[in-house]
C-alpha cells in the first residue's frame, strides 16, 4: 500500500505542479488524474485508500477550513455581516429549487426528487473556494472580498446539506413544515458558531496556558477539529462552519500564533489538496453520465444562472460595484466536495433515479470546479485589483 500511495503521490504532484506552470488551476490535473487511475479507469488506486476515502477528504477539510477561519478578522466579519448572511442562504436556496422543477421537465421526476438532486449540487465546493480566496488575500486583492466570500460560502454549504436532508426524509414520508425546515437550520447554524467559538476560546486558554510549541499546537487543532466535526453525528449543528469559527476565535484571541499556525496548515494542505483532488476524481462515475450528459448540462448551466441571480440580489444593498458583484458570481460557481461525498447517497438509499443523480453530481464536478477555480483566477486581477472597502456595515443595509 505504501509503494502505491508514495507512486501516486509523486504522480499526483507533477500533474499538479504542471498545470500550475501553465497558469491553471492544478486541481485540474489531479481530479482527472483520480478518475484515470481509480476504478473507473485503470483501477491502479490500492483498495484501502479508495476505502479510507471519506475519512482521508474529511482531514483535508478540516486543514482547509481551519486555514479559512484563521485567514478571517473579526472586524472583517463584522463590517461584511449582512452581507454574507444573504449570501449564505439566498444563491442555495434559488439554486436548489430551480433545478428541482426543471427536473421535472427534464427528468421527469417529483419535485421531492428534484429537490433532492437540486440541493445536492447547490452546495458550493470549500475545497475550491477556501484557497483561492486566501490566495487573493495574499496578493492584497478585493479587500472584504475574499473575508465576504469565505463566510457566506461556509454557511451556504449548511443551508444546502439541510436541504438535501429535509427532501430525502419527505421522499420516505416524513412531513416537514416550511417553518420548522428554516428554524432547524438557522438553529443549527447558530448553535455550530456557538460551540465553534467556545471550543477555539477553550483551545486559546490551553494554549497560554500551556508551553507547546506550533507543531504540537497544530495537531491539537486538527485533532480537535475532527473530534469536533464528529459530534454531529450525535449533535444537530453545522459543524464544518463551527470548526471555521474555531480558527476565527483563535485568530481573535490569539494574533500573535495564528501566523505560525496558518503557516504550519498551509504546509499541510500542499499534501492533503493533492489527496482531496485525486480521490474526487476516483469517485466520479463517468460510465453513468454519457445518456444523461445533454439533460445535466442543461439543469446544471440553469441551476448556475439562479445561482448567479441570487448572488446578485444578496449583494444588491452593498456598495460593491457591478464589477465586484460579478466576481462573487465566478467565486461562487465551483462544485466539488459535498458532491463527492452526497452524490452516491441517493442511490444506496434506493431513491428511485439515484443512478442520474450520482451522474448529474459527476458532471457537476467536472463543470463547475474547472471552470469556478479558473474563473476566479482570471477575474481576480481584472476586478478586484481596484477594489477599496467599501462593503457596508451591517447597520448600513
Amino acid at each position: 500500500m505504501l509503494l502505491n500511495i508514495a507512486v501516486v503521490l509523486l504522480l499526483a504532484l507533477f500533474c499538479y505542479s504542471l498545470m500550475e506552470r501553465m497558469k491553471l488551476p492544478g486541481l485540474i490535473a489531479t481530479i482527472l488524474l483520480g478518475i484515470l487511475l481509480g476504478p473507473g479507469g485503470i483501477d491502479f488506486l490500492n483498495p484501502t485508500l479508495l476505502r479510507a476515502a471519506p475519512q482521508l477528504r474529511v482531514f483535508a477539510l478540516m486543514i482547509i477550513l481551519l486555514r479559512a477561519g484563521l485567514g478571517l478578522e473579526r472586524k472583517s466579519l463584522d463590517k461584511i455581516g449582512s452581507c454574507a448572511l444573504r449570501l449564505s442562504f439566498i444563491p442555495a436556496l434559488f439554486e436548489g429549487l430551480v433545478i428541482a422543477f426543471a427536473s421535472t421537465y427534464l427528468l421527469g421526476f417529483s419535485f421531492i426528487q428534484g429537490g433532492i438532486i437540486g440541493f445536492i449540487v447547490a452546495a458550493s465546493s470549500p475545497a475550491v473556494i477556501v484557497p483561492e480566496m486566501l490566495a487573493l488575500k495574499k496578493q492584497g486583492l478585493g479587500d472584504e472580498i475574499p473575508s465576504l466570500v469565505l463566510a457566506g460560502a461556509a454557511a451556504d454549504d449548511v443551508v444546502a446539506i439541510t436541504l438535501f436532508g429535509a427532501f430525502l426524509s419527505m421522499y420516505w414520508g416524513t412531513a416537514i413544515t416550511p417553518g420548522l425546515l428554516a428554524l432547524s437550520t438557522v438553529g443549527q447554524i447558530i448553535l455550530g458558531i456557538i460551540l465553534g467559538v467556545l471550543v477555539g476560546l477553550l483551545l486559546a486558554w490551553f494554549f497560554n496556558r500551556f508551553q507547546t510549541g506550533n507543531t504540537q499546537r497544530v495537531i491539537i487543532l486538527i485533532c480537535v477539529a475532527i473530534l469536533f466535526y464528529s459530534l454531529e453525528e450525535v449533535i444537530p449543528m453545522a459543524s464544518l462552519l463551527g470548526v471555521m469559527a474555531m480558527g476565527v476565535t483563535l485568530r481573535d484571541a490569539l494574533p500573535h500564533l495564528a501566523a505560525g499556525l496558518s503557516s504550519s496548515l498551509e504546509g499541510l494542505w500542499d499534501l492533503a489538496k493533492l489527496f482531496l483532488f485525486l480521490l474526487i476524481g476516483s469517485s466520479l462515475e463517468l460510465s453513468l453520465f454519457w445518456g444523461i450528459l445533454p439533460q445535466a448540462l442543461i439543469l446544471i448551466i440553469v441551476g448556475l444562472l439562479a445561482r448567479g441571480l441570487g448572488v446578485m440580489v444578496s449583494t444588491q444593498k452593498s456598495t460593491l460595484s457591478m464589477k465586484e458583484r460579478f466576481f462573487c458570481v465566478v467565486a461562487y460557481l465551483p462544485k466539488a466536495t459535498v458532491q463527492a461525498a452526497i452524490g452516491a447517497v441517493p442511490l444506496g438509499a434506493g431513491v428511485a433515479g439515484g443512478d442520474l443523480m450520482l451522474a448529474i453530481s459527476t458532471i457537476a464536478i467536472l463543470l463547475t470546479a474547472p471552470i469556478g477555480a479558473i474563473g476566479i483566477r482570471l477575474t481576480a486581477p481584472l476586478w478586484l485589483a481596484e477594489a477599496r472597502p467599501r462593503i457596508p456595515a451591517a447597520q448600513s443595509d
